[in-house]
């Protein structure tokens, strides 16, 4: 398993990197909540743990634009394989009346579904790994 983000490959390499893998496990973030937040971060060169509330910063239209078309594209190359491809919606996924177990849980649904588990098996397993403990 692999966690990249659409920033991290080139455009023309992202079918090199799909190729070796089993299935695709994205995560779908608010466009420009995550722009904002990429530009507020280099604006501060703090990329955690910093308070922004009062941080103001211009936005570039055709920076913009461009961060827009290079999403738009690594989406619809990763929605184009044929591996198989589960989104997440960060910010449902994120949501603060999901406990921390309940996402853990749909993840271990996911990556099962994802390798061909049935629920039987996931069962099992999960057993299995209890009794090895």
């Amino acid at each position: 398993m692999v966690k990249i983000f659409d920033q991290h490959i080139p455009d023309n390499s992202i079918r090199d990197v799909i190729d070796n893998l089993d299935g695709i496990l994205y995560t779908k973030r608010n466009f420009f909540d995550s722009y904002i937040s990429f530009k507020v971060a280099q604006h501060l060169n703090e990329w955690a743990f910093v308070d922004t509330s009062k941080t103001k910063i211009n936005i570039d239209y055709d920076d913009l634009m461009w961060t827009y078309n290079t999403r738009a594209s690594w989406e619809r190359r990763i929605r184009e394989t044929r591996k198989p491809v589960e989104i997440i919606e960060y910010d449902s996924f994120h949501e603060e009346s999901r406990s921390e177990m309940q996402k853990s849980v749909e993840l271990f649904d996911i990556f099962c579904n994802m390798c061909g588990l049935s629920k039987a098996e996931r069962d099992y397993q999960k057993l299995d790994r209890r009794a090895h403990v």
